[in-house]
């Protein structure tokens, strides 16, 4: 099963064989085998799929005419959308019918789930199935403890699959989109409560909704200087008032980042108070240095003073790392290939692929030719920099120094950053659908204190496609070009 997190039918299917062979085998019914006759009839329920509530209803009372006595409704398109659903299936099937509900481990708190319980109570649920991640027993025991109807875990949703050699597998596509932010915002905990969850989600979805409407072919011209999008600060940007990019083309998530159960105000957690450390006095005279040297050319004099992300060298944020965070944009994906003694995580956003030599940890004694490659030389300062990883029980560490200079000025967090910070990561496989993604920053002299934090990589069934974004692109040279024209309008 561990090896196999979405094999769960074709297991069920192999072991009913095996044990009809056994019963077989032994002359006797297989019920024989599993401790003796319990019961002449087992009732079954038919599970209502996602979709819109009235959907969901039709498709209750269609099942309870062709004779099913019990349903299962499926949830987890947000608080209001399921409450909803359980109404409109239980006024469907009647109250003669079974209504169970099946959370999916869909809900982000032990608050939330009990919260939920309570809005449905009205409506006569059966049972409760998987509210929280099933590795998560301390939250389901809260919430058992709390409802008054039975609650169902997963035999097996929390397993952790692994590799051949005994390691967590960490393999797969997986994204880190939320809309959570890095930073906390001021006057917000560590922990958001249901009712902040269900506001900002709730904001997240009105404006996807209000942006996503088919545009009128007949509508004149925008004004003068764009059309402000107003809800969105990124959609804002990505259209520049003009309509560049609108909320089709973005993918930056829409829910709010959940560890260990707990939905974050922001991916810090380090220091306690959410937010990035003040520079030191060094850092801050060499931050004005470095925007001096800036300041003597022109933004668009050449291509080497535009975004290496303009120049499709680097991600829009720091997608690849390290530290690997959302760009709150989109193409927030990666791909992860693992064998005993590497680790290769490819960012779809720009393409970009780390390959991390797996040995011994830094302090674990003297380390031989075995172990995996030496170190780079202080001469070499590669994009993303050098980075060894190892093993600590079940997570795999990695420590990165010698990042490439030009990397500190590309993501807004780091710039100005000294050429001794560290960073180091920490890649643990929570469940099946999960990794717990934490990094730290240590940077004396840059910032008075560590920072760092958590954020979870989510399994994604999709598919990653190349992002075919390159140096000289022409959008790059049209960029010049523009710059050129103004000059020779105004000289």
């Amino acid at each position: 099963e561990a090896r196999l997190p979405d094999g769960q039918l074709a297991i069920a299917g192999v072991e009913m064989a095996l044990w009809d062979l056994a019963g077989k085998a032994l002359g006797v019914p297989v019920y024989t085998l599993l401790g003796g006759r319990v019961r002449d009839r087992i009732p079954l329920s038919y599970s209502v799929p996602h979709g819109e509530p009235e959907q969901m209803a039709k498709y209750a009372f269609e099942r309870a005419r062709e004779g099913f006595r019990t349903v299962k409704v499926k949830t987890g398109q947000g608080m209001e959308t399921d409450v909803e659903a359980v109404r409109q299936v239980r006024e469907a099937v009647g109250a003669t019918h079974r209504v169970r509900v099946d959370a999916n481990m869909a809900m982000r708190s032990a608050k939330e789930a009990i919260r939920f319980v309570e809005r449905i109570m009205d409506h006569d649920p059966e049972m409760l199935e998987q509210p929280m991640p099933a590795h998560d027993l301390k939250a389901m025991a809260e919430v058992r403890a709390a409802v008054s109807i039975p609650v169902a875990l997963a035999q097996d949703g929390g397993a952790v699959p692994r590799t051949p050699d005994g390691r967590p597998d960490l393999q797969g596509n997986w994204t880190n989109g939320t809309i959570t932010p890095i930073e906390r915002p001021q006057g917000f905990e560590a922990v958001l409560t249901p009712e902040q969850v269900a506001e900002i989600e709730g904001g997240r979805q009105e404006c996807i909704e209000a942006n996503s409407q088919l545009s009128d072919p007949d509508r004149g011209a925008p004004a003068a200087g764009g059309v402000s999008i107003g809800c969105d600060f990124i959609l804002e940007a990505a259209a520049g008032g003009t309509g560049g990019y609108n909320v089709f083309y973005l993918d930056r998530g829409d829910q709010v980042a959940v560890v260990n159960g707990e939905p974050r105000s922001s991916l810090l957690t380090t220091p306690d108070d959410g937010r990035i450390p003040a520079r030191t006095p060094e850092a801050r005279q060499r931050l004005g240095q470095l925007m001096a040297v800036r300041g003597q050319h022109g933004e668009y004099d050449n291509p080497e003073n535009r975004p290496l992300s303009e120049r499709c060298i680097v991600s829009f944020g720091s997608n690849a790392g390290p530290p690997m965070l959302p760009n709150y944009f989109y193409n927030n994906n990666y791909t992860i290939v693992q064998t005993p003694d590497h680790v290769a995580i490819m960012t779809e956003m720009v393409h970009d692929t780390r390959i991390i030599p797996i040995g011994v940890a830094p302090d674990a004694g003297e380390a031989d030719e075995a172990d995996g490659p030496r170190p780079f030389p202080d001469a070499i300062q590669p994009w993303f920099g050098d980075s060894r990883g190892w093993w600590e029980d079940d997570t795999l560490v990695i420590e990165t120094t010698k990042l490439n200079p030009q990397q500190f000025t590309a993501y807004r967090e780091f710039f100005g950053a000294s050429p001794n910070m560290e960073i180091t990561e920490r890649l643990t496989r929570a469940d099946a659908n999960t990794i717990t993604y934490e990094f730290l920053i240590d940077d004396p002299d840059t910032w008075e204190s560590p920072w760092g934090g958590e954020v979870p990589f989510v399994k994604m069934d999709d598919l990653l496609y190349e992002y075919a974004c390159h140096e000289a692109n022409y959008a790059l040279e049209n960029v010049l070009r523009g710059a050129r024209a103004q000059e020779r309008d105004n000289p």
